[in-house]
């Protein structure tokens, strides 16, 4: 039996998958439309800063070790050495490192006007140690601000502000702020003062505020 369907000239219809465009096609299209121009442009820019940003992300993640390396390293004990007071503790940059007499063992009592001049020696990480220094012997106490302070054999560390360059220890021997300060030697005994230490004069209002001291 003929098929009416054919007979009356219809072939049945089949669904096909849309051509895809072609670039030359997308070119013609944006050329038409300064629109379609436009939705392309923010289109890539959306996904330019995308990359950008990843790209800053794992740049970040990759500097973070080093900068955590930094902060440990910076606090690391050394060793120098005075004709006058043998050899004793500094800081990683050479700067004499001290005590006071009056810190009861790991707990510093520094603070206020003591800490502006006599900073404590503080890390952000576990402190590192040179040659000739005692790693048995570094410790470190959580001050009231929340910072690490260094400590060596129990004592608190700190540095002093007159001393302006390595090598300098204008701050041993000084009576302040409850008690005298003394320069550490690596055997963990603070060095007893056979000098006064030279540093500039202090006017009486600024004694006064300091603790009373004088030079």
């Amino acid at each position: 039996m003929p098929d009416p369907i054919r007979s009356a000239g219809c072939a049945p219809t089949v669904e096909r998958e849309p051509a895809r465009p072609t670039v030359a096609s997308l070119r013609r299209r944006v050329r038409r439309s300064p629109l379609a121009a436009l939705a392309l442009l923010l289109a890539g820019g959306v996904v330019l800063a995308a990359c950008s940003s990843t790209s800053s992300s794992a740049a970040a993640a990759t500097r973070s070790p080093t900068s955590s390396s930094s902060s440990s390293t910076s606090a690391a004990l050394r060793t120098a050495t005075s004709s006058t007071y043998g050899t004793y503790l500094t800081n990683s940059s050479g700067y004499a490192v001290y005590t006071l007499s009056s810190d009861p063992p790991n707990k510093s009592t520094c603070s206020g006007a003591c800490v502006a001049l006599w900073p404590p020696l503080v890390v952000s990480g576990t402190p590192a140690v040179a040659s000739g220094v005692s790693s048995a012997d570094v410790g470190t106490i959580t001050r009231s601000s929340g910072h690490i302070q260094v400590t060596y054999n129990h004592h608190p560390l700190y540095t002093f502000t007159h001393d302006t360059a390595p090598g300098q220890t204008h701050g041993e021997g000084i009576v302040a702020f409850g008690g005298t300060w003394t320069l550490m030697s690596p055997s963990g005994k603070p060095i007893a003062p056979t000098a006064k230490a030279a540093a500039p004069a202090k006017s009486s209002s600024t004694s006064s505020s300091s603790g009373g001291y004088t030079y």
